[in-house]
């Protein structure tokens, strides 16, 4: 028998793990951290946020920036994400990356399906807002049940066409220079 004394308290909410709505959110940096690509040849760093506010309180989104790369693609993607984090937080030359914590500010969230397990939905961070700032992207509604994370989880409407003018999105992280999407279980 093991004794649990202390190790949690009775009042903890449950993890969910479902894919958040496609939608903006008011969020926060709650941790981040470097770690090695699956080559091992270079490494991201790694944020959690946690939505601040609403139905869907204290969820977490992770995004990742590969901005340690062979790939000098792949370093320049990041660094332009990296650049609109900044942005929205409002600190432009962090010295570490726990200055960026505890601001809040708002992303945009979209469901793509995840490359690792077919037919499950994940949420990947499509664009940064400072907190405040007039946004094109219409709030999430209260109410909209999230995606369920199976095989016949519903597709609210198709992707646009892609344009002639912009690049095609990325397909999710490796280590060969393609921006990495947020894989993380959520």
């Amino acid at each position: 028998m093991a004794n649990l004394s202390g190790y949690y308290d009775p009042n903890d909410k449950p993890e969910s793990f479902e894919v958040l709505p496609a939608g903006t959110y008011t969020v926060k940096i709650a941790a981040s951290d470097w770690k090695a690509t699956k080559s091992g040849n270079g490494k991201y760093l790694q944020f959690e946020m946690v939505v601040c506010d609403g139905e869907y309180k204290d969820r977490k989104i992770y995004d990742r920036f590969n901005l340690d790369n062979p790939s000098k693609e792949a370093v320049r993607i990041a660094r332009g994400q990296f650049a609109s984090l900044r942005e929205a937080v409002g600190i432009r030359n962090p010295k570490d990356s726990s200055e960026l914590m505890n601001v809040r500010f708002q992303v945009v969230v979209k469901c793509v399906p995840r490359n690792d397990r077919p037919g499950e939905m994940s949420n990947e961070i499509q664009r940064y807002i400072k907190r405040g700032q007039a946004q094109t992207t219409p709030q999430q509604q209260s109410g909209t049940a999230p995606y369920a994370r199976s095989s016949n989880a519903p597709n609210p409407s198709p992707p646009p066409p892609p344009s002639i003018f912009e690049p095609p999105p990325a397909q999710g992280g490796d280590d060969e220079g393609t921006p990495p999407s947020s894989d993380i279980p959520f």
